[in-house]
């Protein structure tokens, strides 16, 4: 959302009656967004004119700082989730991942096993309940795989969390449209929100932490024991 080549906002934040406090109250949906201003703007308005012609082209992706990402460029069909797998191989500390839907490739699953089996600290949240069950039924099917690697997976109690996050180590993180799952990664256009601001890093970071104060932690043995 762009106002008057002044202002941007970015994230996961719907314009509808689900987000509404006025409407639903407490139980509104959890979500993340964020307000951009300065030359970021000008960048914004310029993927959503490039857009609106019909073309998915992003700029070209700086080595530093905070900048927009399409998952769509003149060199990568998939630019995403190219940079996820670059940095969950190169991660060192962490992997903090916050998804709706969490479908994630092959590929990209192995890059988050290899990740915790090198003692990175991955964590996966979801929400506990879903507005898409099905996808929720995708995602259990690979959280033993995740689980007994080592990666950590919360589920998100008090309502449906819709916010798409994820923070590497203390200079990386995104937030934006993409979930990590395939659709976001070969389907649907995308976009997100790339810094390698510490400070804006460690307020995801913290998002995230107070988040798995509301949520519970998957266990091997008692998700082995779930119904059919």
């Amino acid at each position: 959302l762009i106002v008057d080549r002044h202002v941007a906002f970015m994230g996961g934040f719907n314009i509808h009656r689900e987000s509404s406090m006025t409407v639903i109250g407490p139980s509104r949906w959890r979500d993340t967004h964020a307000e951009v201003t300065g030359p970021l703007v000008a960048d914004a308005a310029w993927l959503f004119d490039t857009f609106w012609r019909g073309l998915r082209h992003s700029p070209p992706l700086r080595p530093n700082g905070t900048q927009f990402v399409s998952n769509e460029t003149r060199k990568c069909r998939h630019h995403i989730r190219c940079l996820y797998l670059d940095v969950f191989n190169s991660a060192r500390q962490r992997i903090f991942v916050t998804t709706p839907y969490f479908v994630p490739d092959l590929t990209t699953l192995r890059g988050l096993i290899a990740a915790a089996r090198r003692g990175i600290d991955v964590r996966v949240l979801t929400p506990l309940i879903s507005d898409v069950p099905i996808t929720q039924w995708a995602a259990r099917a690979i959280y033993s795989a995740l689980m007994s690697a080592g990666v950590h997976i919360h589920q998100y109690v008090p309502r449906m969390l819709h916010a798409k996050t994820v923070v590497v180590d203390s200079n990386w993180a995104t937030l934006g449209t993409a979930n990590l799952d395939y659709r976001s990664f070969f389907v649907n256009y995308e976009l997100v929100l790339l810094t390698t601001s510490p400070l804006m890093c460690e307020q995801l970071a913290r998002h995230f932490v107070y988040d798995l104060s509301e949520s519970r932690r998957l266990d091997t043995a008692t998700f082995a024991r779930r119904p059919w």
